[in-house]
């Protein structure tokens, strides 16, 4: 691993560094097109002069590997919220979500749980980004996708029937050329002789 990602790496886990570095102007100007603020209008008003520019935007609420399971709920609370605040205010916007955040360190099924609420309360036209968390998480998260998919992807390899089942032929075509593109690119890098060397 070269010595300047060590280094991005140590400092992004760093609390003394998290709770200081956000109070210095410099750097608030450096992540403000990232991360407009640190409260949900803040970032609600940012995607709202996105949307008057006709860009879209991705919320994702900060942190990990949580170890509380009432944590875990308030994080599914507040994607909730999210979602609700992107449909009134009419937003081009989507969420990403970190599956250890949802208790998947917890237990899977807890995860799937908060996955699948959070998936149900978004619009069917929108998509509900899956973060790749650190290595050792991946055949947890492609298995929670996978399970996600078969209640609402219409991908189930088991023919079980899904809520988008009726999609037109173009959009079901979206949705499962999608589905391919991402499992080739995860197939991709992980048979990729750079994967394997970090």
């Amino acid at each position: 691993m070269s010595l300047m990602r060590s280094m991005l790496l140590a400092a992004s886990q760093n609390e003394w560094l998290r709770d200081r570095a956000a109070h210095y102007p410099f750097v608030r100007r450096t992540v403000s097109r990232f991360m407009p603020g640190e409260t949900l209008e803040d970032a609600l008003g940012s995607a709202q002069v996105l949307r008057g520019k006709k860009i879209g935007t991705v919320f994702t609420h900060l942190g990990e590997n949580i170890q509380d399971r009432s944590e875990a709920q308030q994080v599914t609370q507040h994607y909730l919220e999210v979602l609700d605040r992107i449909r009134e205010r009419g937003l081009q916007a989507e969420i990403s979500v970190k599956l250890t955040q949802l208790g998947l360190d917890l237990s899977p099924d807890l995860c799937f749980q908060h996955l699948k609420l959070i998936v149900e309360r978004a619009r069917k036209e929108s998509i509900v980004w899956v973060d790749m968390e650190a290595s050792n998480y991946v055949d947890p998260t492609l298995d929670l996708y996978r399970r996600a998919a078969v209640n609402f992807l219409n991908t189930a390899d088991n023919g079980t029937s899904s809520p988008l089942a009726n999609l037109t032929g173009t959009t079901q075509a979206i949705v499962t050329t999608y589905d391919t593109r991402v499992r080739g690119m995860v197939a991709a890098i992980m048979t990729s002789q750079r994967f394997h060397e970090q």
